[in-house]
């Protein structure tokens, strides 16, 4: 349900971005940003957005690494002492600066190969989509750090407001293939406990 929610508050912010890009680009060349067409309310409903999703950003966050560490344990008991890291690290490696960029993956590699009970293949390119484009948005998200309205000068906040667009584009197909991994990674812990994968 969170990623249901996430997606659908990354496109509305996506299109009221692409709203605010449309009507920067009407603006003639060195306008200021305050210039454009119902500036406060774009801001305000920017901001709104930019709020929610962070809120609700927060709660998948807490929710993902709670099932990580679990799926984590799970892995454990298919396949004892073969998981690279503790349990622990499940959660905590994905806190870690520069370490976050690897070690949940690596985790993410045993589990899969725990729970499949094969080291290649098995549905693996799944894991991989996801995990790429998952970094692929987190440097987007860095770069998209600036909201448009604090720019001086139209062009510049046009630049904002696209690089906002493309990290709100990446968050979507990210928590896409997000969902599609939790669903497919869960549903084969669950057959391996069943006995019937």
């Amino acid at each position: 349900m969170l990623f249901i929610l996430f997606t659908g508050l990354s496109l509305a912010r996506f299109n009221l971005l692409t709203e605010t890009y449309t009507r920067l680009g009407g603006l003639s060349e060195g306008a200021t940003t305050r210039s454009v067409g119902n500036f406060t309310s774009l801001r305000a409903l920017n901001l709104a957005a930019d709020i929610a999703l962070g809120a609700l950003q927060l709660a998948l966050v807490i929710v993902w690494v709670l099932w990580f560490r679990r799926v984590r344990q799970n892995a454990e008991s298919f396949a004892p002492g073969r998981i690279r890291y503790r349990t622990g690290l499940a959660v905590g490696s994905w806190f870690i600066p520069v370490v976050n960029v690897f070690m949940p993956k690596q985790i993410a590699n045993d589990i899969w190969t725990a729970t499949t009970g094969s080291p290649r293949g098995a549905g693996r390119w799944l894991l991989h989509t996801w995990w790429w484009l998952w970094l692929f948005e987190l440097g987007m998200s860095l770069n998209d750090y600036s909201s448009w309205d604090e720019a001086e000068f139209a062009g510049d906040a046009m630049v904002s407001a696209f690089n906002g667009q493309a990290s709100s584009f990446l968050g979507v197909v990210s928590a896409v293939f997000a969902l599609l991994f939790v669903t497919r990674l869960t549903s084969l812990q669950r057959k391996r406990v069943a006995g019937t994968a």
